[in-house]
């Protein structure tokens, strides 16, 4: 008797899963360092494969996901590209100019907030998009333009704050 289609997915995705656990089973004898595990995650990327991660590692997160799933008190509250979960955080941008400040300027900029100036140094608080501020920026003479991107998680405090929570 022949098994049904859905035995006979399960099947394959058994022996699919046998294959990752040899597969794994074998490089962590050879190589037990975590050089080993990406280079898992990659070879089963590149090979068009799904791989759930659960992790509250958050930078082995930023390094091997492309796609994020955030679980607060066991509900699903955010899936998203990893890159875009960055755009809920903030950017801390210090623009240095040639002469004064244009303070008024970028306070009025959507997303700015907490806009000082020390001298002809002006930062801010960026949230969302930067790109009114580059375009702002582009008007002036500057003489320097630093923007400290967030980490995944430092965007991940920002919107859900020290409360319990997973990321995979």
């Amino acid at each position: 008797m022949k098994p049904s289609g859905s035995r006979q997915k399960i099947q394959k995705i058994e022996k699919e899963l046998e294959d990752i656990r040899k597969r794994a089973d074998e490089r962590t004898r050879a190589e037990s360092d975590a050089a080993a595990f990406y280079e898992l995650i990659r070879e089963a990327k590149t090979e068009g494969r799904t791989i759930f991660l659960s992790s509250h590692i958050l930078s082995e997160v930023e390094k091997t996901c492309d796609r994020v799933a955030i679980i607060r008190d066991g509900r699903l509250v955010k899936v998203d590209r990893t890159e875009a979960l960055r755009d809920l955080a903030h950017h801390e941008v210090e623009l240095r100019f040639a002469g004064d400040p244009p303070m008024g300027a970028f306070a009025v900029l959507p997303g700015v907030s907490d806009v000082t100036a020390d001298g002809n140094v002006l930062k801010m608080r960026v949230s969302g998009s930067i790109t009114p501020v580059v375009r702002e920026a582009a008007k002036y003479e500057l003489l320097d333009f630093v923007s400290r991107e967030p980490s995944l998680e430092e965007t991940f405090l920002a919107q859900y704050g020290r409360g319990t929570a997973e990321a995979a």
